[in-house]
């Protein structure tokens, strides 16, 4: 943060405006861990992914119970948030599944013994 706080300081003297120049080193510099705020790949139901035109999202929520939630992340940038918080119910456990390689994410509900 200090050297971000820095590196928009001395952009900003440049005439930059200071926020800009703070958000561009935040989500834009190289390396950076943090996300952009638009950067969020929404989990879809599994029963809806089942009948997706892409052939690929049908085969891989065809694997998945039906309470489960899958995201595709081919097209996402790094680093992306999957706000499975949203969609899983509270209180609920979820495992998470790696398909292809990590193009898509899947969190399915860890059923009560």
């Amino acid at each position: 943060m200090v050297t971000g706080t820095r590196l928009a300081l001395e952009t900003a003297q440049q005439g930059t405006d200071l926020r800009r120049a703070f958000s561009e080193w935040l989500y834009g510099a190289e390396g950076s861990l943090s996300r952009h705020p638009s950067d969020v790949v929404e989990p879809m139901p599994v029963v809806e992914a089942r009948t997706s035109d892409d052939a690929l999202v049908a085969e891989i929520a065809s694997c998945l119970p039906d309470d489960a939630f899958l995201a595709d992340l081919r097209t996402a940038g790094y680093p992306t948030e999957v706000p499975f918080a949203r969609v899983v119910p509270a209180g609920e456990v979820v495992t998470y599944t790696r398909f292809h390689n990590g193009s898509f994410l899947a969190a399915a509900l860890v059923p009560d013994l």
